[in-house]
């Protein structure tokens, strides 16, 4: 019966161990931080565009994502901080870019809310659903190079999907490293085409207006996804906050959706 008696003992000991410890857990800050500092820091790519696009001559940052989060941040009361992040997605990990707790308050710049962007962050609700789009000079044609440009965090599994869609095709996939450099490509004729998400071929198309004559025809294969911001583990009231932020944006101006956001698009040459 001893022996019997201590286990129960040792599990009573443990039990009170874990309530003592969850008890006495240090309390979550992260809203408070924000506010008393009147900042919110916000990591992002430098260059993004049309999401988010950093001027470091004025410290500012413009783009789709960068109004989102400039209107969070009115709703909070305080002032963005951008910290651009010269690394953002030379890998697919965040920790790899060299972006740390306290460098950031919240991480925007190409999040896609899906579950391996979950599996490395926490994510705000979705707030932007977009599509993708071929934006060509011509219809290509067996053996053309086109370009796909897909850089968004969470979405290793479309990038693979679009870069087997334009071989199965017949194309030559070519892979820029930036919107800019696809947009140089479309203009020297380079690539006779450049796959991407809606909004960049949206981008592309202004950039190269007047000078390239370009068509732009959606690529409904790929499907569509959604942005999101990302948190850290255990930022809970700021997540919340920016949240409820999120959900009274969208219930005034109503859910995004993939074309909302730009112009009509010429149609493709017969």
């Amino acid at each position: 019966m001893k022996p019997r008696a201590s286990s129960h003992l040792a599990v009573w000991a443990v039990g009170l161990a874990a309530l003592f410890g969850l008890r006495y857990l240090p309390p979550d800050t992260s809203l408070d931080r924000v506010q008393r500092s009147g900042t919110l820091t916000v990591c992002h790519p430098a260059s993004l565009p049309p999401y988010v696009t950093y001027h470091p001559d004025e410290a500012r940052a413009d783009g789709l994502e960068a109004e989102r989060v400039m209107g969070i941040a009115r709703a909070l009361g305080v002032r963005v901080q951008w910290n651009p992040q010269v690394n953002w997605y030379v890998t697919r990990d965040p920790t790899a870019w060299g972006v740390r707790k306290g460098s950031c308050d919240v991480l925007a710049g190409g999040i896609a809310a899906t579950d391996a962007s979950r599996g490395l962050l926490v994510l705000s609700k979705p707030y932007l659903r977009v599509s993708w789009a071929m934006i060509a000079r011509r219809a290509p044609r067996e053996g053309d190079r086109v370009a796909l440009w897909v850089p968004y965090l969470g979405l290793d599994r479309v990038r693979m999907r679009a870069t087997e869609l334009l071989t199965a095709r017949g194309f030559q996939p070519y892979f820029p490293g930036s919107a800019e450099q696809a947009a140089r490509a479309l203009a020297g004729h380079e690539v006779v085409a450049l796959l991407t998400d809606e909004p960049t071929a949206r981008w592309v198309a202004q950039q190269l207006a007047g000078h390239v004559p370009l068509f732009v025809a959606p690529e409904p294969a790929l499907g569509t996804f959604q942005l999101a911001l990302g948190f850290w583990k255990g930022d809970v009231t700021l997540e919340r906050a920016v949240n409820r932020a999120l959900e009274s944006a969208l219930g005034q101006a109503g859910e995004e959706t993939p074309g909302d956001a730009g112009g009509q698009f010429g149609s493709a040459p017969q």
